[in-house]
């Protein structure tokens, strides 16, 4: 056989570039291994960083006294010898209020040099952080939950009262739209007969009413555009309820007579059901932006009365917010909210203005802001829900701004209204506003003296069955007690910035000692007096 002399050794040639080719495959193979090897280190390091981050939270979590969430504050690093790596541990708190606190923890670590690169912190390190929020309540109001509410099965009770759509449609005979008999229940029913809200007896022969929220649906038509439609603007009850007219067809407007045409409205009226607590708020189902107002245009906030957070000057809303409350028995601050009375009627009833009562004088006084309106207009740059409603005359002169206080309410425990409404933002300015005259003993508004203000007084007692109570010139006010053998108390209470004659009494038996704080009482601080 003939064998070419340039063919000679190459299989011995492709053979050493199979080597070759395979070696390289090999250390890639062995590369990524170790690569891999390092990466699922790295996470089993970050999912341990994070679970040692989640316990130093965790443990933070379980402060149940108020001295002990005080206490939390920023610790320095600490080693934690992992099954992953060396970690260090650091924690940082801000805090954002006296109950609430965020907390950021940091867990970082060396990772060896096969892991690869670290992805966060400095060089050579990496780290991870978790961020919460830490807040803290009483676990007394828990107790109070478990006890629940005279008239309620517990303190948890739903918004929507006790008036329910039917499960399958009812239809009775065709007439005017409005309640009905059905032996004891109550119907609400539509033009068409259709059955709309049902309301159970109490007991035989002792049925329940329907409250009612009436009020005007204003129309500015000087500034909404020509092509809008009133008829498309519609009242609805955020929870179970009803409200009248319901449907464009039904709407008609009144012209306001000393407006030139400019100012048009039509009645509306909302039906709901005994322990509702809940908002009426505005539809707008035309293809025009609007701006809804309420309130009084008269009524500017001040200093001195800061805690007005029923809101009654004119301001955008396009709902009005309905609760009631009572307090917490035994405690200095804190409410349960309630809902509306059975029967109840708006604006002939009703507590527009917060005040601590059991009592109070009915909307046909000077003192209250009664009326439930709304007003539908298209501000300009230059205009303000007051500066609009301040050119229709005497018309939204009283008017209820974006919450009121529901009383009489669903409770029997006596009627109260938070000063400072839980969750609602508290309002300083300048300014003043018209309440009216009287000396019913109820707040009127004029904030009793000047710059009136909230305050916490505290201290110990000498008794450990001693009742506590604290008293300015504006209010007096039951305190909270806790301890062992010597008891503290806390009040939360209203009084004069820097009055001298806030005092505190502890009853024991058939014994009472009254003390004047030392120090003129300061606002939105701890004024301590102990006993003795």
């Amino acid at each position: 056989m003939l064998i070419h002399r340039h063919l000679r050794g190459i299989a011995l040639l492709e053979g050493l570039i199979s080597v070759v080719v395979l070696s390289v495959g090999i250390l890639a193979l062995g590369k990524l291994d170790a690569h891999m090897l390092g990466a699922a280190g790295l996470t089993k390091a970050r999912a341990e960083a994070a679970q040692l981050a989640q316990a130093e939270i965790e443990a933070l979590r379980t402060q149940v006294l108020k001295s002990s969430f005080d206490g939390i504050g920023d610790q320095p690093t600490t080693s934690v010898a992992g099954k992953n790596a060396l970690f260090t541990v650091l924690r940082t708190v801000t805090d954002l209020n006296t109950t609430l606190k965020r907390i950021d923890v940091t867990v970082s670590w060396v990772p060896p040099a096969n892991w690869g690169s670290p992805t966060d912190g400095g060089a050579g390190t990496d780290s991870v952080t978790v961020r919460t929020l830490l807040n803290w309540s009483d676990p007394k109001l828990l107790i109070h939950l478990e006890e629940g509410v005279p008239g309620y099965e517990n303190a948890l009770h739903p918004p929507i009262g006790l008036a329910k759509r039917p499960a399958v449609p009812i239809q009775r005979e065709a007439g005017e739209a409005g309640v009905y008999n059905d032996g004891d229940k109550r119907e609400l029913r539509d033009t068409a007969g259709n059955v709309l809200l049902v309301l159970d007896p109490i007991d035989k022969n002792n049925p329940r009413e329907f409250a009612t929220i009436s009020g005007r649906i204003y129309f500015d038509t000087d500034r909404l555009k020509s092509n809008f439609q009133p008829a498309k603007v519609l009242v609805a009850s955020t929870a179970e309820g009803h409200c009248f007219p319901s449907t464009s067809a039904s709407i008609a407007l009144t012209t306001v007579p000393d407006t030139g045409g400019k100012l048009k409205y039509y009645e509306y009226k909302c039906y709901v059901g005994e322990g509702w607590y809940a908002n009426i708020a505005i539809q707008n189902l035309d293809t025009n932006e609007v701006n809804v107002c309420v309130g009084d245009p008269t009524f500017t906030t001040s200093s001195s009365m800061n805690y007005w957070t029923t809101l009654p000057m004119a301001q955008p809303a396009s709902r009005r917010v309905y609760r009631g409350y009572k307090s917490l028995e035994s405690a200095a601050t804190g409410y349960f909210i309630t809902g509306i009375a059975n029967g109840g009627t708006y604006p002939e009833d009703g507590m527009p203005k917060p005040s601590h009562f059991s009592s109070y004088s009915t909307s046909s006084t000077t003192q209250n802001y009664f009326n439930h309106h709304f007003l539908i207009t298209d501000l300009k740059a230059q205009d303000s829900c007051q500066s609009v409603m301040s050119g229709f005359s005497t018309h939204f002169h009283k008017n209820a701004g974006a919450a009121l206080c529901l009383s009489p309410d669903d409770s029997p425990a006596d009627d109260k209204c938070p000063k400072i409404w839980p969750g609602w933002p508290t309002f300083i300015d300048a300014g003043a506003g018209d309440f009216g005259g009287g000396d019913s003993g109820e707040d009127d508004g004029s904030g009793g003296s000047a710059n009136t203000c909230s305050g916490t007084v505290s201290g110990s007692t000498e008794s450990s069955g001693a009742k506590v109570s604290a008293t300015s010139s504006v209010e007096t006010v039951e305190c909270a007690t806790s301890g062992g053998n010597i008891k503290n108390y806390t009040c939360g209470i209203t009084a004069a910035e820097g009055s001298t004659t806030v005092t505190v009494s502890q009853t024991s038996g058939n014994t009472t000692v009254t003390k004047t704080l030392l120090e003129p009482f300061v606002c939105n601080a701890i004024n301590t007096l102990n006993f003795p």
